[in-house]
């Protein structure tokens, strides 16, 4: 787990690590300004193969997709509220279903949901209000 802890660093810092694979793709351009709520890009050719990591940021309100150590994607996000504020940490997949509905919700929908711990939290489409 820490080799591939490491070599997903650089994805974060920027930074080389001895023993990664160099990052194969396209050159991208920084981001430069947030996305409006239900904005997002996707450019899965930029990097066709490799690992996958989703960063989240909270504060940003923004989800950033790459593949390989390329940024493939970005997605205006909404997180937990008050009282259900989104856990940090690192997380991996346990199950995908693409048409559930909430328990804990009212029965809400929550398409493509991708569940991130057994607890409740969950990556999932939907309507963002922009909060």
């Amino acid at each position: 787990m820490n080799a591939i802890r490491n070599c997903l660093l650089p994805v974060l810092t920027a930074s080389f690590v001895v023993g990664c694979a160099p990052f194969q793709g396209t050159a991208v351009p920084p981001i430069t300004k947030p996305l409006d709520p239900q904005a997002y890009t996707w450019y899965p050719k930029r990097s066709v193969s490799g690992p996958v990591l989703v960063f989240v940021s909270i504060p940003r309100q923004e989800a950033v997709v790459y593949r390989n150590g390329v940024r493939i994607g970005r997605a205006a996000v909404s997180t937990g509220r008050p009282g259900n504020q989104t856990p940090t940490g690192v997380f991996q997949i346990l199950q995908k279903e693409v048409d559930h509905h909430s328990k804990t919700y009212d029965n809400a929908p929550m398409p493509y949901m991708e569940r991130l711990t057994w607890e409740g939290v969950a990556l999932h489409a939907g309507f963002n209000p922009g909060r």
